[in-house]
């Protein structure tokens, strides 16, 4: 898992496996698109995009959200504003 973060655009990306990305999920809990998943074609799980993430990060309902908390808090430079 590797976290790479776009301060121009405020955008963090957490990558799971390399590889092209087939299609990209809008998991966003409010109005306009926040975070997302990207998927490969054979449905595995390629990463994650959070926008606004110096707001914080909402994993609320990811898979592999224990594994994104470890991977931020060890970061320490953006924090999570719910895991459950």
């Amino acid at each position: 898992m590797i976290a790479t973060y776009d301060s121009d655009g405020d955008i963090l990306y957490v990558t799971l496996h390399d590889g092209p990305v087939d299609h990209t999920d809008d998991v966003s809990r409010q109005g306009q698109y926040e975070r997302g998943i990207d998927y490969a074609a054979d449905g595995t799980v390629v990463g994650y995009e959070f926008m606004n993430a110096a707001a914080g990060i909402d994993l609320e309902g990811l898979p592999h959200r224990s594994e994104l908390v470890v991977l931020l808090e060890r970061t320490r430079s953006l924090h999570t504003v719910s895991t459950s």
